[in-house]
């Protein structure tokens, strides 16, 4: 994703060390995930920002902007209270398959925007590698499209839940969606 970035365009001075600056490397297992985003300020957070966003210093970091964490349903102003998270955390992905992707495909869903909300950094922490089974955001009326958001990414990348994993996510489903059923192949 970066390096079509660069694509065509002919040698800028620090232009290297911009892309580079952008990309973060994610362990999760014995591999990597290259990660264009993480914390808000770096990356792409600006796209996050419902607001206008301050800029600062040498890099253009953001600074300030107006998030909106779907987790809590909570406003934050200040970059530094929020992540970039990853609604189907990396390494849960890895031990549900991606352990055997291509690099190309775990940087495709590791900067899947679909993937991504804007959170505060205090509940991405408790979040951590957890999936829906071990955790569920504060938030009880997002609890809905959580669940149903993280099927549909399993569904879209091909990462598998074990026979219990399906039939305890299929029994969290109907508690926290109401009778909204899905068309299988949708998620």
């Amino acid at each position: 994703a970066l390096a079509s970035q660069a694509k065509g365009r002919r040698f800028e001075p620090g232009l290297a060390l911009q892309l580079i600056e952008r990309l973060r490397l994610v362990r999760a297992g014995p591999f990597l995930f290259h990660v264009s985003v993480g914390r808000i300020g770096r990356g792409d957070s600006a796209g996050q920002s419902t607001g206008t966003i301050d800029r600062r210093g040498k890099r253009r970091t953001v600074s300030r902007g107006r998030w909106f964490a779907r987790y809590t349903g909570k406003v934050f102003f200040e970059a530094s209270d929020g992540d970039i998270d990853h609604l189907v955390p990396l390494k849960w992905a890895w031990d549900h398959g991606a352990n055997t992707w291509t690099e190309s495909k775990r940087e495709q869903f590791a900067n899947d925007l679909v993937n991504m909300f804007a959170v505060e950094a205090r509940v991405n922490r408790q979040q951590g590698a957890k999936g829906p089974l071990e955790w569920l955001p504060p938030r009880e009326s997002f609890h809905c499209q959580y669940v149903t958001r993280f099927k549909r990414v399993l569904i879209t990348y091909g990462l598998e839940l074990g026979a219990t994993e399906r039939e305890r996510f299929e029994a969290l489903r109907g508690p926290t969606c109401g009778s909204i059923l899905l068309v299988p192949g949708e998620a």
